[in-house]
């Protein structure tokens, strides 16, 4: 019985693989070249490849290259693949592959003791095209974020379920392997310092090596930014420019038709109440990168404006943060509501709404499993670990792996603890 098991998660997991790179082949171009890869990630990985610096010099107006506008993970390991193989869909298999055992081997122990309806359920979500998708795309972090936030819940299961240090160490390990690929995601960096905190209180016991783990890539991180002239926040200069985009007070006119993103462009905008809006990013202060004198400079610039606007619109913030978690939960996903919509965008809105129904049903049973007050603490837990999803853009994809993660963990944690709490 056993044998049968580990091989039916075997097969699913290889037949997951083979999805991936089927996603990847319709989505990159065949002679995609590591510069061509966007969002501010291209001109790194160009760079490693080329010369072996991190840096990006793709804005030519005499100002310095950049160096910390984006974390370092994601290019590194783009760039090795380059290098090493070439071509992208050799990248994207090898490193999907590598996932796929590893989360072989983190969840075969789990699987003797999930019923047949939570396997199923573990099966749909992962299987989930919008995920498959962002798997195969190189350009997103999601690439490598998706699988790491799976097993980040399912070694946080280990270390609640089983006394066993290891377990911790993974944790801590996954939760430095999120924070050098998107720096916002410190929040899991706090969240398991918490977990190390309560463990050390009820074991009367000190966890030197994991808090290292966590620490030194931070550390690390501030060093090279200072060594380069800059200065460490939480957060790159990409994320408070990004955060500007979220908080922009145009969105109340746009959200969720017109994403977040698109404030920085010079265009005609159809509002939520069907009337023509005109932007013009120059004049409302959205800045392009090459007006800014130094990286740092960028950063600060947008840091400001982002409190600025904070101040000056803060009930329209507060409202708006919440107008977008509510859409994330409940709404009529967008591309749902666009007559402009080809099919395939309906597909996407479909099934982001299917996966939501599913996680949210989870939700519903663990409240009703568990009782109100530790169901509110487990919601609390999300929002936190994710608040850098609604208070930032809201999109699909970032809502994706959250949906993912999160439904995978709850399934594997009723499982493991079907009672009650009194």
């Amino acid at each position: 019985m056993k044998k049968k098991s580990i091989d039916i998660l075997l097969l699913m997991l290889t037949f997951r693989l083979i999805l991936v790179v089927i996603f990847s082949l319709i989505i990159n171009p065949i002679n995609l070249n590591p510069g061509d890869i966007g969002f501010g990630f291209g001109d790194y990985i160009d760079s490693l490849v080329k010369y072996g610096e991190y840096k990006s010099c793709i804005i030519d107006n005499g100002n310095s290259c950049l160096r910390y506008s984006r974390m370092p993970l994601l290019p590194f390991i783009l760039a090795t693949g380059f290098l090493l193989m070439k071509n992208i869909y050799f990248i994207i298999a090898i490193k999907e592959a590598i996932f796929s055992i590893i989360l072989y081997f983190s969840i075969k122990n789990l699987w003797y003791l999930l019923g047949k309806n939570s396997k199923f359920i573990i099966f749909i979500l992962l299987f989930n095209p919008l995920l498959l998708k962002h798997l195969g795309t190189p350009h997103y972090e999601e690439f490598l974020l998706a699988n790491l936030i799976i097993l980040w819940f399912v070694y946080l299961l280990y270390s609640v379920y089983f006394i066993d240090d290891k377990y911790i160490y993974i944790l801590c390990l996954i939760s430095s392997l999120l924070y050098l690929i998107k720096q916002t995601y410190i929040t899991f960096i706090f969240f398991s310092f918490l977990f190390l905190f309560l463990r050390s209180f009820v074991l009367k016991k000190i966890f030197i090596i994991p808090l290292l783990i966590l620490l030194i890539p931070i550390i690390l991180w501030a060093i090279w930014i200072n060594y380069n002239g800059g200065n460490f926040y939480i957060g790159t200069s990409w994320d408070a420019e990004n955060l500007v985009r979220a908080i922009y007070p145009l969105q109340d006119k746009l959200f969720p038709e017109v994403s977040v993103d698109r404030v920085f462009d010079t265009y005609k905008f159809f509002g939520v109440d069907g009337s023509i809006y005109y932007n013009d990013p120059i004049q409302s202060g959205l800045l392009p990168l090459q007006k800014f004198s130094s990286e740092n400079s960028w950063y600060l610039y947008y840091q400001n404006l982002a409190n600025t606007i904070f101040r000056n619109n803060f009930s329209f913030e507060i409202i708006f943060i919440l107008k977008k978690l509510f859409y994330l939960l409940f709404g009529i996903h967008d591309k749902l509501r666009d007559p402009l919509a080809t099919p395939s965008m309906t597909i996407v809105g479909y099934l982001f709404m299917f996966y939501r129904f599913i996680f949210l049903s989870l939700i519903i049973k663990f409240i009703y499993t568990k009782g109100l007050i530790p169901g509110l603490l487990f919601m609390m837990c999300l929002l936190f670990l994710f608040s850098p999803l609604y208070l930032g853009w809201a999109h699909e994809r970032h809502a994706t792996i959250f949906i993912t993660g999160t439904s995978i963990f709850i399934v594997i944690y009723l499982s493991l603890f079907p009672l009650k709490y009194k």
